[in-house]
C-alpha cells in the first residue's frame, strides 16, 4: 500500500474508532447488535461498485470496517 493511502486508512481509523467510542460510552441507546447491524451495512456496501472507486475511497471503507469490527470485538 502506498504510504499516502496507509495515512489515509490510520486517520480514517482513528476518527471511526473515536467516534463510535463516544457514542458508546454516551449513547444509551446505542446497542452491539446496532453495531453490528451497521457492520453488516458497511460488509455489503464494500463491494458495491469496486470498479468505479477510487483507492482512497475503497480505503477509507476497509478501515471503517476494521474499527468496527475492533470496537464489536472489545464490546
Amino acid at each position: 500500500m502506498a504510504d499516502y493511502l496507509e495515512d489515509i486508512y490510520d486517520e480514517t481509523y482513528k476518527i471511526v474508532y473515536s467516534a463510535l467510542m463516544d457514542r458508546k460510552e454516551t449513547d444509551k441507546n446505542f446497542t452491539k447488535s446496532e453495531l453490528e447491524g451497521l457492520l453488516n451495512s458497511c460488509y455489503a456496501n464494500e463491494g458495491n461498485n469496486w470498479a468505479g472507486q477510487s483507492e482512497v475511497r475503497l480505503t477509507k471503507k476497509s478501515a471503517t470496517i476494521a474499527a468496527y469490527e475492533t470496537i464489536l470485538l472489545e464490546w
